[in-house]
């Protein structure tokens, strides 16, 4: 329990307001829920490793040492950390969700965390999709911090900038069939623009996917700064 205190402007008296917390939800490294990341608190379990080389654990679609690492600070487009704290593998399913699998290349990974999340919490509030539990859904509203919703947009801005690598690769002289085939290799380690694409990256997006998906009334909004959200 918690309390805010408001300031009337009529009135030098301040009133606590109580918050209560009645349902929680997690997603946290080696913790997919509440209940792993308490027992890692009280275990005292790191969760932060060294990350090596050709890692059996295959980190690779965040990042690999022998692209990104340099002992050198100063080296530019490099990391000289070579520690992290990952995200276990999780499920997401795309029917439960209501999202055609082929707009998961353009759906930022925040948004599919966001939702999963909010059903952990849900489910842990009681809060059901049953009629009795109408009411207590019209009322319900989502306010969320979010932030790292970029790198879907990277990407896409990464594939829009084809003309500068023509210009590159022709630079040195290929012909232009051989241009093009190269752009278009290019082309293809990144997402495609889609109608999906735009929502699939704005930030502001993400309290609106869980107020529709569990069919909540109360006012969404997304506060463009993960600390703000307190």
């Amino acid at each position: 329990m918690n309390s805010l205190e408001t300031n009337n402007s009529n009135s030098s008296v301040r009133h606590p307001i109580p918050i209560a917390i009645v349902g929680m939800g997690s997603l946290f490294p080696e913790a997919i829920t509440v209940g792993e990341l308490w027992d890692n608190i009280l275990s005292r379990k790191n969760c932060i490793r060294e990350i090596v080389d050709k890692d059996p654990k295959d980190y690779e679609g965040y990042w690999r040492m022998d692209e990104y690492f340099d002992p050198d600070p100063l080296a530019p487009d490099k990391t000289y950390g070579k520690t992290g704290a990952f995200l276990p593998e999780v499920k997401f399913d795309t029917i439960e969700f209501g999202i055609p699998p082929l707009q998961m290349e353009s759906l930022s990974m925040v948004q599919m965390m966001a939702l999963l999340v909010a059903k952990q919490a849900l489910a842990d509030a009681g809060y059901t999709r049953d009629e009795s539990a109408a009411a207590k859904r019209d009322r319900t509203g989502v306010i969320l911090g979010v932030g790292g919703t970029g790198v879907t947009g990277f990407k896409l801005a990464t594939r829009s900038d084809f003309p500068s690598w023509e210009k590159v690769i022709r630079n040195f002289c290929f012909p232009d069939e051989i241009v093009t085939a190269i752009v278009e290799k290019l082309k293809n380690l990144y997402a495609g623009w889609q109608e999906s694409s735009f929502p699939g990256l704005l930030a502001n997006v993400v309290s609106g996917r869980i107020t529709s998906h569990f069919d909540l009334g109360g006012t969404n909004c997304t506060v463009d700064a993960a600390c703000a959200s307190s």
